[in-house]
């Protein structure tokens, strides 16, 4: 667990993507994440107050689903 704001979380170089999971299950994908921003989210003391100064409302996201389990 990370903490209590984001309890999972993804970072896709090649593509650019940043995946959170939050504490209610659901998960998001957020575009065009550089590597730097993903870097100092990993680094952050606090995930939650660097997600909403740095990440939140800045980067397209969308919502995922059930499309998750088919990749796997």
């Amino acid at each position: 667990m990370i903490n209590q704001a984001i309890t999972g979380a993804w970072y896709i170089q090649a593509r650019r993507e940043l995946d959170l999971l939050f504490p209610s299950g659901r998960r998001y994908r957020y575009a065009n994440v550089p590597a730097d921003v993903a870097e100092r989210f990993a680094d952050a003391e606090s995930k939650g107050q660097f997600f909403n100064r740095h990440i939140r409302n800045l980067f397209p996201c969308r919502e995922l689903g059930e499309e998750l389990e088919q990749v796997a």
